[in-house]
């Protein structure tokens, strides 16, 4: 990913802050989390998760640098939160792999470029593609046979 993304809430366009006590409710909630109040850092026990670590800033929760696995892990504790993870660009995550314009971020980020495409469709294009030249590849080796 090589970006950092945020855990944040917001209503109408209006920021609502995420404070120390529902970070550790969600901790406890959640299996392999654990919460630094003096530090401010929410970190994930998980061998997995390589040391995945997210502070607690301005009332938003921040991460560095998260692969795929980690977004994951993030969209589930902003679920936990009632929050929403939202990359550099101003895009919000619904899974690891799709993204969409928040309707709180419109008016304060600009707008994606008229007729360009999400960032992650095009991953999920070419193994659509792929499959799909597979499968007629299999199928005319077989009738081959």
């Amino acid at each position: 990913m090589g970006h950092h993304v945020t855990i944040l809430r917001s209503r109408g366009g209006m920021p609502l802050p995420i404070d120390d006590d529902e970070i550790e409710r969600a901790a406890a909630a959640l299996p392999g989390w654990r919460y630094d109040r003096a530090k401010g850092t929410l970190t994930s026990q998980r061998a997995e998760d390589r040391g995945l670590q997210v502070r607690l800033a301005d009332g938003a929760l921040w991460a560095r640098n998260p692969n795929v696995a980690a977004v994951a892990r993030l969209i589930t504790l902003a679920g936990a939160l009632g929050a929403r993870v939202r990359d550099a660009d101003g895009a919000t995550y619904r899974t690891p792999y799709e993204t969409y314009r928040h309707p709180d971020d419109a008016a304060l980020l600009p707008a994606p470029a008229r007729g360009s495409r999400p960032r992650d469709a095009l991953p999920y294009r070419a193994i659509l593609w792929m499959s799909l030249a597979s499968a007629v590849v299999m199928r005319v080796v077989r009738s081959l046979r």
